[in-house]
């Protein structure tokens, strides 16, 4: 039975521009989520001095036309989150413009152009149209145009109506910009529940596959799996922005320390607690008749559970956050609680 799977999704950013994204093939959904899923929701970049290209006569060919359109090389980058994924990064000091080479294990490279606005939105040409199916962030404008080269799709961006405006680029400041949009697409992306049913539709029938609406949910399914995961990880990766603790409270309290996002059903509040803290049949059974009321999300569920102290959980409410969705930073009961998982030694 045909089942559509996606593999890596949407990191289409740094202003749609890390597109490692809907990469489909047509074998177990369940195995690509478990392997890929979705994508981080932080990256880092590690310098690379000595980068080992998986297509280079192509890379520098790309390199030879932004050099000839008057962007000056920064240097090469590895993403580790992003299995190693190499970036050649180029800026257009005058033009405000910075580009990106990207060498990746799953196609052939690629390139984007793109400059930020002060209302935190972005212009991209890129010469790929690997993505194009997802939503977009509101405000962004990507062109897609496959196949062209730097000379035409950075002839359009110049012509643009939106490309008065953008900020000002320098070579020191790629990395924290590449970073942060980076962030800023994520949040959005998993502030909208992740890849949606439409999305996965639409990608489908852009590849030709037929599916039942089973294989659709199942796909779904899986994916929402995924989502859930790097959500919490994602508000987790906020809180630790925003809280800016020392890094030796964190570790004190890093293997007791959960988000709950509004976005997550009971249902997903109930794993999420027994993935983390390993719930006793007791625990389990008390979690699972709550009964949702229409409307509630997950915080409100949540505020229940710690006033009524279900299941004698011993949660505590540490902080709130409102990106990438509003969720409660919770702490578990301490170490000498029977039923919390110790920390690896």
């Amino acid at each position: 039975m045909l089942i559509l799977k996606i593999v890596g999704v949407i990191a289409l950013l740094v202003v749609a521009v890390v597109v490692i994204a809907v990469i489909w093939f047509w074998r177990a959904v369940r195995r690509a989520a478990a392997t890929q899923g979705c994508p981080p929701a932080r990256i880092s970049l590690e310098p690379e001095e000595h980068p080992v290209w998986r297509n280079e006569g192509r890379v520098m060919g790309y390199a030879a036309e932004l050099r000839s359109a008057g962007f000056e090389e920064i240097g090469v980058f590895t993403i580790p989150e992003l299995g190693a994924m190499h970036v050649l990064a180029f800026v257009h000091l005058a033009e405000r413009f910075y580009a990106c080479i990207y060498d990746h294990s799953q196609g052939a490279p690629w390139f984007d152009i793109y400059g930020e606005f002060a209302d935190q939105t972005e212009l991209t040409g890129s010469n790929t149209a690997v993505g194009d199916t997802l939503d977009k962030r509101p405000g962004d404008t990507k062109l897609s145009m496959p196949n062209q080269s730097v000379k035409t799709i950075f002839n359009a961006l110049l012509e643009h109506p939106r490309a008065a405006g953008r900020l000002t680029v320098t070579r020191e400041g790629f990395a924290d910009t590449f970073k942060r949009q980076y962030a800023r697409g994520m949040n959005w992306r998993m502030s909208k529940g992740g890849v949606s049913r439409e999305e996965i539709r639409r990608q489908a029938q852009q590849d030709n596959r037929s599916f039942t609406d089973e294989q659709l949910e199942e796909a779904y399914k899986e994916l929402r799996a995924s989502y859930v995961e790097q959500l919490q990880k994602g508000c987790i990766a906020q809180y630790l922005d925003e809280a800016k603790l020392p890094i030796i409270e964190w570790e004190q309290i890093q293997h007791r320390t959960l988000a709950v996002p509004e976005t997550l059903t009971l249902e997903e509040i109930v794993a999420l607690f027994e993935t983390t803290a390993g719930l006793d049949e007791e625990q389990r059974h008390a979690l699972t008749k709550i009964e949702a009321a229409y409307g509630e999300n997950g915080l409100d569920l949540l505020k229940r559970i710690i006033a009524g102290n279900v299941g004698a959980l011993g949660l505590k409410e540490i902080a709130q956050i409102s990106e990438p969705v509003r969720a409660a930073i919770v702490l578990l009961p301490d170490d000498d609680a029977p039923w919390v998982v110790k920390a690896a030694a």
